[in-house]
């Protein structure tokens, strides 16, 4: 939502830097004449959504103290509103708020315990981990919510976007990796898009979270005097790339390598990238390691001194 790397020990919104300048998708959107909204069922304060929504410019926030309690049914006994009724009640939000309109749903019902409502247990497969059961039942969530939202005049004009914040157990090899542990799904899906009014990605194109915020400012047409200088739309003919911030350094992923760089010793792992990871070479003579590693260097600079002078979304690129 407002297209940030997770590059510090600490989330931004819990830190120092939370009363910093933040270009968020809401503030930029409200700006703009949109309504917006953060849906969570979680209980209030859970997480800080409600302090990160007024941070990233929502006007209106819905926890479990504002959610409706007319229906018992619509809560689990632990976090609070299941998927189901969350997504059917964000339909009834954009339904009657004023257009255009951005709403954020931040789903719980595949987190442990992993409830499952009485009406629909034994429907899913219990799969080989104890979240798989509550996967179904998400994934029925989200298919009764796109059924009703199909019936609604706002469909066809909207933006559709689904990702998960970060990952669970897996019992996959291909998941047995340094990245592995990071790879989430993401949906863009734009109904009313037709074919021709924008540019294909590229079939295996690599993303990150923090390039959802510019895709969806590509998709409006919306051009930003002070843009941040990390993520770029899937739309971009660049080549995709990542990094991400671990207890131990970081790594960085682009189409040639990846780097494993630990900052205790600056010592650096290369692999090549081969659609696996097992051809290893040292860091010191290739020139796409080289510049894998500038990038990741000036991406990490570029956020520290952002965050410490407040100019993150007031630094300029170089022509």
């Amino acid at each position: 939502l407002c297209g940030l790397p997770a590059l510090m020990a600490e989330p931004i919104i819990t830190s120092d830097f939370s009363n910093n300048r933040l270009d968020c998708l809401p503030k930029i959107l409200g700006q703009m004449g949109y309504s917006t909204y953060f849906l969570h069922g979680a209980h209030n304060g859970s997480m800080h959504f409600d302090t990160f929504s007024k941070i990233a410019g929502f006007e209106s926030f819905v926890g479990l103290d504002e959610y409706p309690k007319d229906n018992p049914a619509d809560l689990d006994q632990y976090w609070g509103v299941l998927d189901e009724p969350m997504l059917q009640y964000a339909v009834k939000t954009l339904d009657r708020a004023p257009k255009p309109a951005l709403l954020s749903v931040f789903t719980l019902s595949s987190h442990h315990p992993y409830y499952i409502p009485e009406q629909h247990r034994g429907k899913f497969p219990k799969g080989t981990l104890e979240i798989h059961e509550s996967i179904g039942y998400t994934d029925l969530a989200l298919k009764e919510f796109f059924k009703t939202a199909e019936s609604r005049p706002w469909f066809n004009d909207t933006i559709f976007v689904i990702t998960a914040d970060h990952t669970q157990k897996s019992d996959r090899k291909k998941y047995a990796d340094l990245i592995g542990a990071w790879r989430v799904p993401l949906f863009i899906y734009v109904p009313g898009l037709k074919p021709g009014q924008a540019p294909l990605p590229a079939k295996d194109r690599i993303t990150q979270h923090v390039d959802i915020m510019p895709t969806i400012l590509d998709l409006l047409g919306v051009t930003l005097a002070d843009r941040l200088l990390v993520g770029q739309s899937v739309f971009s003919d660049k080549p995709g790339y990542a990094y991400n911030y671990t207890s131990a350094g970081y790594w960085y992923l682009d189409p040639k390598i990846m780097l494993d760089y630990r900052r205790d010793n600056a010592q650096v792992r290369a692999e090549t990238h081969v659609g696996t990871y097992r051809l290893q070479s040292t860091a010191a003579e290739r020139p796409e390691i080289q510049e894998g590693l500038l990038n990741l260097k000036a991406t990490v600079h570029y956020m520290n001194e952002g965050l410490l002078r407040n100019s993150l979304h007031t630094w300029k690129e170089i022509p």
